[in-house]
């Protein structure tokens, strides 16, 4: 072993001071008196043996005689009143396996004028094994001959152990710099020397060879931030206050990553100072602050989102009323039938815009299904072309798998109508559009782990591609490069929405003059048992017959338009502007009512607790529920709202009639005209 820590140096100074005077006593001639300083010197290297662990001996080679240290009987672990000095109490305590080395080493020394070391191990008496190094130099008189060995003996014993644990410990520290993607580093400004951990390298992607320097470390410093980097080194120098920053990094490769530095400087007896540091990969940090901004973003603009679209569902509700009563008014081909339909389409497409925005706020509530996927693809395939037109191909990709998910097929289709229609946008000179199915097993991916497989949808275009500073925002709400009028910044940002509600994840990649790929990821679920097949629902028939309506609606073009279509439907029909009018009508003419259509959301009285106050007083009076917000703005109470705003005439008498259609009680007509009003969309 090569002794070149501090403590194997100053072992070596004990050795070399231990010989110097053994050479000084061999020296002496009888009858001379040996110097104060001498004596002195000895009884303090005696203290010092001990202290080092230092052992000598001394063998005259005319006599025989061998004398050891007190020190050297110690470490040996010999009595000295029972074992005397000698080469065969010596040997015998040298481990077996290293004994045949000693004694080599031992000849060597005896035959010739070089001083020799060695390493080995002895064993004590009690069985104990020490690490010692052994040293010895031959004496030689005035005339050159040889005529003493002197030397001494070292215990490494607790220095290997400190040594063994020292490596230990640095190999954990770098495990844990590894672990942590932490460096450290320490740098002298008045010598410029520099030293790196091995974590500091691997953090910077620089190679161990290279000789570590504050100008290395700011080459790996983004540019942007170079200047600043080199600033608040200088003012941590100038005013000897430790300073913590971030910094954008670049590795050699080219890969940017974000990096936190804290500096601490400390301050020499001459004034000057020495910094230490960290610095920390705080990457995947940064990314989560990221995606929790964006997801905040996303929560208030969804809260934004959905109050506007319910005053604009209360809206549209009274424009498609009033349009149905139109209609009533004209004969067919009557001029004004062409204008007005034009007018329902439009208001159709309003409708689907805040339906856009109530799953952008995560405020419609979903309806999950387990179907397969490819199945899915292949009814929406008439649709796909008819939206790219004849100059897009399209490509259907299946790869003959069936992949079953749970999700919202509505919500999907309407993600992947997007997908086609940005595809269409971005092919203007035509091109394809491919959408490929397949199965991607559990593992690490860009939108996070994926515990178990996956069904991956990819659908990508062979467009114009997108530049890398939009790409980064394609996913933002209402961010747009098409021209005013021609999109809503909408479309991916409902994708992407969609795609987290049905605890999936989308990914894009786009290449400029390539195209774009979409990635859409869903948790792949195990197909079932019987194949699924929708179970038809007849819808009802409305059965007016007389019925009295009492329609409970706080805004007053709404109330009317509904009262006009029930009236027109042949019903007879009572208003009331909330909850608590709804019910002091009701104390006079109870019995002449049938069945209250209410608002939920209202002044005074909303429509949740008007209906429970019905169940209870008025058992007989059916309770039907409507909305401008989303279902899930209720949590649990969603199944207890039949119609959401804007409805249509059909559906309106269809939740009515299903009232009459189905012996069904009064207070539990939660579900039956639920499923009547989808089964009518």
């Amino acid at each position: 072993m090569t002794l070149d820590d501090d403590s194997s140096v100053e072992t070596i100074r004990g050795l070399e001071l231990q010989i110097a005077a053994l050479r000084a006593r061999l020296s002496h001639k009888p009858g001379q008196p040996h110097i104060s300083g001498l004596s002195q010197r000895e009884a303090l290297l005696v203290e010092s043996n001990h202290t080092a662990c230092l052992g000598s001996w001394a063998w005259e080679l005319a006599s025989g005689d061998i004398q050891w240290s007190k020190e050297l009987y110690r470490i040996l672990g010999y009595d000295p009143d029972v074992v005397k000095p000698g080469a065969e109490a010596f040997f015998s305590a040298v481990h077996q396996e290293d004994r045949d080395r000693v004694q080599r080493t031992a000849n060597r020394l005896l035959h010739s004028h070089q001083a020799e070391t060695e390493e080995f191990r002895i064993v004590r008496p009690d069985g104990s094994i020490r690490h010692v190094h052994l040293e010895g130099t031959p004496i030689v008189n005035a005339s050159g001959q040889k005529t003493h060995l002197v030397g001494a003996m070292v215990d490494l014993t607790e220095s290997l152990a400190a040594s063994a644990l020292l490596q230990q410990t640095v190999a954990e520290l770098r495990i844990a710099q590894r672990q942590l993607r932490v460096g450290s580093y320490v740098y002298a400004p008045s010598s410029s020397a520099t030293s790196w951990s091995i974590g500091m390298y691997e953090l910077l992607g620089v190679d161990e060879d290279q000789k570590p320097s504050p100008e290395l470390f700011f080459e790996c410093v983004h540019p942007d931030d170079r200047n600043h980097a080199r600033e608040m080194t200088g003012r941590i120098l100038a005013t000897g206050l430790g300073v913590a920053l971030e910094l954008r990094m670049i590795r050699k490769d080219g890969s940017l990553w974000y990096a936190h530095a804290d500096s601490v400087p400390q301050r020499n007896a001459d004034g000057s100072f020495i910094l230490r540091g960290i610095v920390q990969d705080i990457t995947e940090r940064k990314l989560g602050e990221e995606r929790r901004r964006h997801s905040e973003k996303m929560i208030a603009v969804g809260t934004l989102a959905g109050g506007i679209a319910h005053d604009f569902n209360n809206y549209l509700a009274v424009l498609m009323g009033e349009l149905t009563l139109l209609r009533t008014t004209l004969a067919p081909g009557q001029h004004g039938l062409r204008s007005m339909d034009a007018i329902q389409e439009a208001a159709e497409r309003c409708a689907k815009l805040t339906n856009q925005l109530l799953t952008l706020g995560r405020k419609r509530s979903t309806q999950p299904e387990l179907f397969e996927l490819g199945g899915l693809l292949r009814r929406m395939e008439s649709m796909f072309r008819s939206i790219l037109g004849e100059r897009t191909e399209l490509v259907l990709r299946t790869n003959g798998k069936r992949l079953y998910v749970l999700a919202d097929p509505t919500e999907l289709e309407h993600a992947l109508i997007n997908l086609a229609v940005n595809a269409r946008d971005a092919l203007t000179a035509g091109g394809s559009f491919i959408l490929t199915m397949d199965r991607v097993e559990p593992s690490w991916s860009k939108g996070g782990p994926s515990r178990k497989p996956q069904a991956m949808l990819e659908a990508r275009d062979t467009g114009a591609g997108i530049l890398p500073e939009v790409l980064a925002r394609v996913f933002e709400p209402f961010f747009t490069t098409k021209a005013v009028g021609k999109g809503t910044g909408l479309g991916l940002a409902t994708v992407h929405s969609v795609m987290e509600r049905a605890g999936g994840h989308i990914t894009v990649e786009s290449e400029v003059g390539r195209g774009t790929a979409f990635r859409l990821y869903l948790p792949l679920e195990a197909e079932p048992a019987e194949e699924i097949t929708a179970i038809p629902f007849a819808q009802s028939a409305s059965v007016a017959g007389g019925k009295t309506i009492l329609v409970v609606e706080d805004m007053s073009a709404l109330r009317s338009v509904i009262a006009s279509q029930l009236l027109d439907a042949g019903y007879q029909v009572q208003t009331a502007e909330n909850g608590q009018a709804a019910l002091d009508l009701l104390a006079t003419m109870s019995e002449a009512v049938d069945a209250v259509l209410s608002d939920v959301v209202m002044p005074v009285l909303d429509g949740f607790a008007l209906r429970s106050i019905l169940a209870q007083r008025y058992p007989h009076i059916y309770c039907l529920l409507m909305t401008g917000y989303a279902e899930a703005e209720f949590d649990d109470a969603r199944e207890r709202i039949t119609l959401r705003k804007p409805f249509s005439y059909e559906q309106l008498t269809a939740a009515l009639g299903a009232l009459w259609t189905h012996d069904t009680a009064p207070a539990a007509v939660d579900d039956e005209p639920l499923r009547a009003v989808k089964a009518a969309r």
